[in-house]
């Protein structure tokens, strides 16, 4: 069943069933699962009393049998990588499930933990030319995004004028071509940040070429005041602080009625439009398969409608991504399959 899953989610499933199971589980099993990429995030503890799990951290410590000692494995990680990959977390005696990961729990305990999935990188190297290439990426990119206009919710974009986000914009123009979702960019008092072109010129110009509105965010140094929040909401420290704009960037959107807006987390990795990843080499890009979950959705980019917007990130960019492609074994798509190719 979990192999069969397309899309984001942290689920916990009690079998109910009287009897007869052939899978393993018993009556009054916990099946718990977390999606592929672990977009969703699924923490959990064993106490005295149990098996607790939550989609947040701070859940867990309404329990006083959750141990607050420290995790120093997990600090070190940290430091190491800028952030605590699963299972650890900062607190000993809280866990996160790792993504494309279950467990059976029984009697209050971790019966069985696996992995359902695995990253399919072949090392294979890519056939075909750049044009039927790029073809098949955006024709990936539009199946994912009519899959995430499913919603019975309005729904908006976070937009910033790169390669990625106007893609998806793009791509969301041509799956509901009557409707204009509303955009929304951060707009920095400085005109760069971090020795980077700010993203406001871009995101407008790309909102004027496909005839959508967009809501401009102004920040400042006053910004820094929400750290403080914002790790209370993150649950975990991170040693990037976009998660602020994202933050302002979604309060914005639910003041204008909006509950979903495909959100920019790392797509521009496929256009090269970021820094590279430490160890990744020059000029390396990370490519995504189709999928029709939201993650596939947001890590893709169409390169044909944004690069039309003229986005930052430049052509060039946008030629490198061409000769992406993503094949799983066997046959069969997840979402948001990703593989690290190297440039032609």
């Amino acid at each position: 069943m979990l192999s069969r899953l397309n899309g984001i989610f942290a689920l916990a499933i009690r079998d109910g069933r009287p009897g007869g199971q052939r899978d393993g589980m018993q009556p009054g099993d916990l099946l718990v699962v977390r999606d592929q990429l672990g977009i969703k995030p699924l923490y959990h503890a064993t106490t005295a009393s149990g098996y607790l799990f939550a989609s947040e951290l701070k859940a867990l410590l309404a329990s006083d049998e959750v141990s607050r000692a420290l995790d120093h494995v997990a600090i070190h990680e940290h430091l190491a990588y800028l952030w605590t990959p699963a299972p650890r977390t900062f607190l000993a005696g809280v866990k996160k499930l790792p993504p494309g990961c279950a467990q059976v729990v029984r009697g209050g305990r971790v019966l069985r933990e696996w992995s359902f999935y695995t990253l399919p990188y072949t090392g294979e190297r890519l056939t075909g030319s750049r044009e039927a290439i790029a073809a098949e990426v955006a024709a990936a990119v539009e199946e994912a995004v009519r899959r995430q206009l499913m919603a019975d919710v309005p729904v908006g974009a976070f937009l910033s004028g790169g390669l990625d986000s106007s893609a998806v914009v793009a791509m969301m123009r041509k799956v509901a071509p009557a409707d204009r979702p509303t955009c929304f960019c951060i707009g920095f008092a400085d005109a760069q940040i971090d020795g980077a072109a700010a993203d406001l010129p871009y995101a407008r110009r790309v909102a004027e070429h496909l005839g959508v509105p967009l809501r401009t965010i102004e920040v400042g140094p006053e910004i820094i005041g929400q750290l403080e929040r914002m790790l209370f909401l993150l649950d975990e420290p991170q040693a990037d602080p976009a998660p602020i704009n994202a933050l302002l960037i979604a309060e914005a959107a639910r003041r204008e009625g909006l509950r979903g807006a495909p959100l920019r987390r790392r797509r521009d990795d496929i256009f090269s439009g970021l820094p590279a990843a430490p160890g990744a080499a020059p000029g390396a890009v990370v490519g995504v398969a189709a999928a029709g979950g939201a993650r596939g959705a947001r890590r893709r980019g169409a390169e044909g409608g944004a690069r039309a917007a003229g986005p930052r990130g430049g052509n060039g960019a946008a030629a490198r991504a061409q000769g992406l492609r993503a094949r799983r074994p066997g046959g069969g798509r997840a979402a948001g399959e990703l593989l690290l190719v190297e440039p032609r």
